[in-house]
């Protein structure tokens, strides 16, 4: 049986770490009582649009999207481990003038 298969089976250890060895991630609210701010993040996605629930011809598009970490979790499968992080995230819509909140 594959090694990583059975692990993920099985699940994380009953406890979660938040923090992640070697790195230092910082979540917004630890940022809230810091002058310079390091809570955020970025990501390029390709995302599905629609006109509407009927939309039978959906279009691609690559997306960037921005958050805020609230909450930073590293799982331990002890044979290997996923860090998660928990985001407010928003779409950029107009990259010279900022962001619209992304419903979703």
């Amino acid at each position: 049986m594959n090694t990583t298969l059975w692990r993920l089976a099985n699940g994380p250890q009953f406890t979660a770490t938040r923090y992640t060895y070697g790195f230092v991630f910082s979540s917004n609210s630890k940022d809230d009582c810091l002058v310079p701010q390091d809570s955020g993040i970025s990501m390029r996605a390709i995302t599905t649009f629609r006109e509407s629930g009927k939309d039978t011809n959906p279009k691609e598009a690559m997306t960037t999207y921005y958050g805020v970490k609230r909450d930073i979790i590293e799982f331990n499968y002890m044979d290997f481990k996923h860090t998660v992080f928990y985001c407010d995230w928003v779409r950029v819509e107009d990259k010279t003038n900022g962001c619209k909140v992304d419903p979703y």
